[in-house]
């Protein structure tokens, strides 16, 4: 069996960590054994907690449940936490993991978006569990390109403190996972409250409104024909479709043919989410955006080692253009490209604060497919 699939079956529900046959300690042991391999190669995690501290931390959650203590369902699993994202420059893939040299933000090889680190951890074996924080496409799109189940919840209705924002009106943070159970999980503890979602992949589609599936334009013949198949296989399942539909350009949405939106959101980034996110810290050497130009400058060769030597986003706040903003967001995996296996998947909105339905529609999607493909490392 590969490092991959040995860690897809080792906490995909954390059955044997509930059934005390393995420990929390032995699952980070695992888990920082597989970074230390495939790390180098991958770029996912740009910084680890001290393997003593996340050690004793696993030892005590152990003690707590041989003592009948259980906090949640996801007591003593291991999680990758991103920060800072896409906000930096342009010659480089945005976010500070799983970076690769690629033509433009979508190239056919590129991990795709700000919350990269966190896709690519999950999907190499890294961590069951990630989090990363959507914009304009930070979950949902590196989500995508590595084969995973994630959900982008209602923009607002979770506490952002401690989190590294563009703005209000954009930012959300979200889940990723390699199966939809572990997508609820975390979900139910972001948003407080359980989620329903069905029982099987049979009866889950039951109830659920009309689902709409717009192709996606310019795809290629592969993902074309995967994607029409996978609206064919739904739909056998019980699952009603409108399909194809037609969405409107969101080039379209100006006030006075100008886009405002984006310098809107550059506003806020500058002179609120960045110096709340800085005043957070007890200890911080940087105060503003212009510190943390300077300390990029000064430390280049490891902050902006050749060839990513600018900063252009700190700088100009260059941003990407207007995409969906509070509706929450789930991607599904669909397949991988046959010619550089690269995964692809598929995107579902819902109503805002109806997490609900797309968790389980993550759930009926998951419990109808077939097993995720494993990526070869």
């Amino acid at each position: 069996m590969s490092d991959t699939a040995y860690f897809d079956v080792l906490v995909t529900n954390a059955v044997d960590l509930f059934e005390h046959k393995i420990t929390s300690v032995q699952i980070v042991l695992a888990y920082f054994a597989q970074i230390d391999r495939h790390e180098s190669s991958h770029n996912a995690v740009i910084s680890l907690a001290p393997r003593d501290n996340v050690l004793r931390v696993a030892a005590s959650l152990d003690l707590e449940r041989q003592q009948g203590n259980v906090r949640s369902q996801l007591h003593g699993i291991p999680i990758v936490l991103r920060e800072f994202a896409g906000m930096k420059m342009t010659a480089m893939m945005p976010g500070w993991g799983g970076l690769r040299r690629v033509r433009g933000l979508l190239g056919h090889s590129a991990p795709a978006g700000s919350s990269t680190g966190s896709a690519v951890a999950v999907a190499a074996g890294f961590t069951p569990l990630a989090m990363g924080t959507e914009t304009i496409g930070s979950v949902i799109t590196p989500a995508t390109r590595a084969g995973l189940y994630a959900l982008k919840p209602t923009v607002g209705v979770q506490d952002v403190s401690g989190l590294y924002t563009m703005t209000d009106f954009y930012d959300s943070p979200g889940p990723m996972a390699k199966c939809a159970a572990n997508v609820r999980f975390i979900t139910e503890i972001l948003l407080d409250r359980p989620l329903s979602w069905g029982e099987d992949g049979e009866t889950m589609w039951k109830g659920m409104d009309e689902a709409i599936c717009p192709p996606r334009e310019g795809a290629v013949e592969q993902m074309v024909d995967e994607y029409e198949a996978t609206v064919q296989r739904l739909r056998e399942q019980g699952c009603t479709i409108k399909y194809p539909v037609d969405i409107g350009d969101v080039s379209a949405l100006t006030v006075d043919g100008e886009q405002v939106i984006m310098p809107i959101a550059y506003w806020d980034f500058r002179n609120i989410c960045m110096p709340r996110f800085i005043q957070a810290f007890d200890e911080c050497p940087v105060q503003s955006i212009e510190g943390i130009i300077r300390f990029n400058r000064e430390n280049k060769d490891k902050a902006m080692p050749y060839p990513y030597t600018e900063q252009p986003k700190w700088e100009r706040g260059d941003c990407l253009s207007l995409q969906q903003i509070s509706h929450p967001i789930a991607t599904v995996p669909v397949g991988q490209l046959r010619y550089n296996s690269r995964p692809f998947g598929l995107c579902v909105v819902a109503k805002q604060h109806d997490e609900e339905t797309l968790l389980r529609f993550m759930a009926a999607y998951d419990a109808g497919s077939e097993p995720r493909l494993v990526p070869n490392l």
